[in-house]
């Protein structure tokens, strides 16, 4: 047995031969209009949260596209590791990746997506925002 639930599954990606370990946090549907989100810990040790949401823009407008992916340095990950509640024993055992992803999951699947942000804000910990609307 693998540990891991169906809710919990961690996918290794090997995009442009970079390992990354991705999580999904979101994937909705309803009435034409689809919403995403996933978080990745990239090799470089950097978090990216990323969204993607679909859908029709009004009658007659076509489609609405809009993506956008919310940055931790690397350098901010234990900041979010303690701030998730996260600890390790006397310091010594670093947080693995995949129960850092687990940890996300938990904290903001679904709807709970549209804390991150906030959750980040209030403690304290820098991230970078692009996004793009696109129709």
């Amino acid at each position: 047995m693998s540990g891991r639930g169906a809710g919990e599954r961690l996918a290794r990606k090997e995009e442009a031969g970079l390992g990354d370990l991705t999580v999904e946090l979101e994937r909705t549907a309803r009435q034409g209009a689809t919403r995403q989100v996933w978080a990745r810990l990239e090799r470089g040790g950097d978090l990216v949260f990323m969204g993607q949401a679909l859908g029709p823009a009004g009658p007659g407008a076509g489609v609405r596209d809009y993506e956008w992916s919310l940055r931790v340095a690397a350098e901010h990950l234990p900041r979010l590791r303690r701030s998730l509640g996260l600890t390790t024993l006397g310091g010594l055992w670093p947080v693995s990746e995949a129960r850092l992803l687990r940890a996300l999951r938990r904290r903001f699947s679904g709807r709970a997506t549209r804390r991150i942000e906030p959750f980040l804000e209030a403690h304290g910990i820098p991230a970078s925002l692009w996004n793009r609307v696109g129709d």
